[in-house]
């Protein structure tokens, strides 16, 4: 593997290129269909998130068949290319010829889009840096890295009952495929941040259409303004490109209305399938806007309301399906694990899952728009003290009190019906509220300017919004340099420090798997216990991706004699454990389960059955000696 800058260089040209074909698949399927878009930004927006979705359906299909193989990617890339060649290379043309920085340079850059360019632009620029060190993120390392990295290894979609995240809708990880087949796990990394970068250019699109002659730089500052988004953009989930198809649905629905081309319609179903495609909690993006839907078509009569439902529905439907048939045929349901357990999921082990999803009372939930902020710790999954929604976002609520037209009304119903489908969620995290953020930050964007449109002295307005949104950029550039300081990307970047080096100063976890791969021989089975971070492990590991490996073996066992015989069954010849991770569930252990299982451990099984033959600051390695 390439290291330093030579490392980076050669990912962030993989993207490029990746991304180039892309956005020419893209293109040639809006040729195909014809949706007539009003810029080149707006059309770019949406032709890069329609081709990067169908090429890592693609993907998908080389898993199915058996090809899922670093040779597989590069035909499978290198044949759209070539395709696509003419459409690929007519985006680079058109960017070329495009006008659109000598119209914002000939008009002169308002305020706002210069604080937006430059304290924008440093976010970006942090968040890049960031995005090409090694990964580290928790749910990277646990399924969205390591689940391709099976598959590829395997070299085919692999059903994955040890590990229940592998087996959720994977669209965008088939993209992150692409980079580990090429060497590259930054690679998935810079595809977040490309999402990222998409959903601020469809907010600025939104915004420049229906926010005229004021609000789009507004809108977007607000949204990349919020403190954790740039963090957000550097690490390889999949909530932004989730957000990003949710809001571009919205997007074409409004069109659909405002044009009455159904033409429209069936670009939103597309859009929202990919979503659905990418996360199981699109399900109620697909209820909200399918609603929405319904409503807008009552005025044409119950036919319209029949064949508009139905159309909308089952593009969707059709589009995500072969994640959920795939699941209902292999590991027996459709949403493997939730609702219905499946393959391998003990009861207890499913109400255990069930239990942890509902942590919250139904007065929070009658609280929940207060508590996002008030105790957003509850709510975040990653950086608590930072995982907030923009602070302007309450602002939105005077909507119907400032409106002067009705450009803004579909976004605003669009965005009630998604707050509400959000508030249903079984897991209401601040991170899935993202697709309906860009709506958020339009509406506030438009409530801020109108609000303050009416004051006698324009220049206090101006001062006003423009000391707001800089406020928010400022805000987030800071915490993201905050960030960036804490990682310290740029030693091993420029090559100044080794790879590992880098993951063993950011993973407490990680000198504790070196020793395995180096020390311990390779017919050796290790249960991690608590750690579901099994990436940067050999097939010795066997990840604890649910956090329950050693509870499930303690319920199921009468005595130390009965766990040993347990583990034996399951081929396990050491146990890997992680302070850090045990410590994380024993303080969200609402059933009492995990402290049942920890006290087991430390004072009868440990004791009997096992030598400790490794010790560090955060893992402890326990080699089995009961027979």
């Amino acid at each position: 593997m390439l290291e330093g800058i030579g490392y980076s260089v050669y990912s962030l040209l993989c993207w490029g290129i990746v991304s180039t074909v892309a956005a020419g698949l893209g293109f040639k399927v809006i040729g195909w269909f014809g949706w007539n878009f009003r810029s080149l930004l707006e059309r770019g927006v949406f032709g890069l998130a329609i081709g990067l979705g169908i090429l890592g359906y693609g993907v998908f299909v080389l898993g199915l068949a058996g090809w899922m193989k670093p040779w597989g990617v590069v035909i499978l890339v290198g044949g759209v290319g070539v395709i696509c060649w003419k459409e690929s290379l007519g985006v680079w043309q058109q960017l070329y010829r495009s006008h659109f920085w000598k119209k914002q340079r000939g008009g002169g850059l308002g305020v706002e889009a210069k604080l937006v360019v430059f304290l924008g632009g440093g976010m970006f620029l942090l968040s890049l840096l960031l995005a090409l060190a090694p990964p580290t993120a928790v749910d990277a390392l646990i399924y969205h890295l390591e689940a391709p990295k099976r598959f590829l290894e395997a070299g085919r979609i692999l059903a994955m009952p040890e590990n229940s995240q592998a087996n959720y809708p994977l669209t965008v990880q088939m993209l992150f495929a692409i980079g580990l087949a090429l060497d590259s796990d930054v690679f998935a990394q810079l595809v977040t941040l490309g999402f990222a970068l998409l959903l601020a250019g469809a907010t600025w699109s939104f915004g420049s259409h229906f926010l005229r002659p004021r609000g789009r730089w507004e809108a977007v500052a607000i949204l990349i303004g919020i403190p954790i988004f740039s963090i957000w953009a550097s690490i390889p989930y999949v909530d932004i490109a989730w957000g990003l198809y949710e809001f571009l649905g919205m997007y074409a629905l409004i069109y659909w209305v405002k044009r009455g081309e159904n033409r429209w319609l069936v670009l939103s179903a597309l859009l929202t399938g990919l979503a659905l495609g990418s996360k199981y909690l699109a399900i109620f993006g697909l209820l909200a806007q399918g609603a929405w839907v319904l409503w807008q078509s009552c005025k044409h009569g119950w036919r319209k309301v029949f064949v508009n439902g139905l159309t909308f529905g089952g593009i969707a439907l059709a589009i995500a399906s072969p994640w959920y048939v795939k699941n209902w045929l292999w590991l027996g349901n459709p949403v493997y694990p939730f609702l219905f357990g499946g393959a391998s999921w003990e009861v207890n082990h499913l109400e255990g899952l069930m239990a942890e999803i509902r942590l919250f009372s139904i007065w929070d939930y009658v609280l929940l728009l207060l508590n996002v902020y008030l105790k957003h710790e509850r709510y975040a999954s990653f950086m608590a003290s930072i995982a907030l929604p923009s602070p302007l976002y309450p602002l939105a609520l005077l909507y119907p009190f400032v409106r002067q037209d009705r450009r803004m009304d579909k976004l605003a119903g669009l965005a009630v019906l998604r707050v509400l489908a959000w508030v249903l969620y079984p897991d209401t995290r601040i991170r899935y509220m993202l697709p309906f953020f860009p709506g958020l930050s339009l509406l506030t964007a438009y409530v801020l300017v109108n609000a303050l449109r009416s004051l006698r002295v324009q220049s206090l307005s101006r001062l006003v919004v423009n000391g707001l949104v800089g406020g928010m950029l400022a805000s987030g550039l800071l915490y993201a340099s905050l960030y960036f300081v804490d990682v310290n990307p740029l030693p091993v970047l420029v090559g100044m420090e080794e790879r590992q080096s880098f993951l063993h100063r950011r993973l407490k976890d990680y000198e504790g798997i070196q020793y395995v791969e180096s020390e311990l021989p390779a017919n050796v089975k290790v249960m991690m216990l608590w750690d579901g971070r099994g990436y940067y492990c050999d097939q010795r590991c066997m990840p604890d991706a649910d956090q329950t490996h050693w509870v499930r073996v303690v319920l199921s066992s009468s005595g130390v004699e009965q766990a040993a015989d347990r583990l034996h069954a399951m081929g396990v010849t050491h146990l890997f454990l992680s302070l850090e991770d045990a410590d994380y569930m024993l303080q969200n252990d609402p059933q009492g389960v995990h402290r049942q299982a920890a006290e087991f451990f430390l004072h009868q099984f440990q004791p009997a059955c096992t030598d400790e033959i490794y010790r560090d600051e955060g893992v402890r390695i326990y080699e089995l000696t009961c027979e």
